[in-house]
C-alpha cells in the first residue's frame, strides 16, 4: 500500500512515487561518467580522462560524430535524456520541502 505524499502536488506523486523517482535519478547519476562535463559548439564533453588516454576531454555527444573512449555513452545518454524532466521535478520537490513548516529560512 502506497503512503500518502506529504506534498499535495500531483506532479510529485505519492510518497512511494517520490522515493522511487529519487532512486532512479540517483541510479542514473551513479552510472554516468563522473564530471565535470562541459559544452561548447553544440557538443557535450565528459572530462573523465584516464591515465591511458590523456588526450581528453572528449565529446560525449556531438551530433553523431566522434565520441571519446572515457565516456559511458549508454548511461550518459540516459542521464542527459532524463535531465530535462528530472531537474524540473527536483525543483518542485526542493521548493515544497523548503516551504514546509519548521524549515529555517535564510535571513
Amino acid at each position: 500500500m502506497s503512503k500518502k505524499s506529504p506534498f499535495p502536488d500531483k506532479a510529485l506523486g505519492s510518497y512511494d512515487d517520490v522515493l522511487e523517482r529519487l532512486a532512479g535519478i540517483e541510479d542514473r547519476h551513479k552510472a554516468a561518467t563522473p564530471g565535470p562535463w562541459s559544452s561548447a559548439g553544440g557538443a557535450v564533453f565528459c572530462q573523465n580522462v584516464t591515465e591511458d588516454d590523456s588526450r581528453g576531454p572528449f565529446p560525449l555527444y556531438d551530433a553523431g560524430s566522434y565520441v571519446g573512449p572515457s565516456c559511458n555513452i549508454k548511461d550518459d545518454g540516459a542521464f542527459i535524456a532524463n535531465a530535462r524532466s528530472d531537474i524540473p521535478w527536483l525543483l518542485i520537490l526542493a521548493s515544497k520541502l523548503l516551504k514546509r513548516p519548521g524549515v529555517r529560512q535564510p535571513h
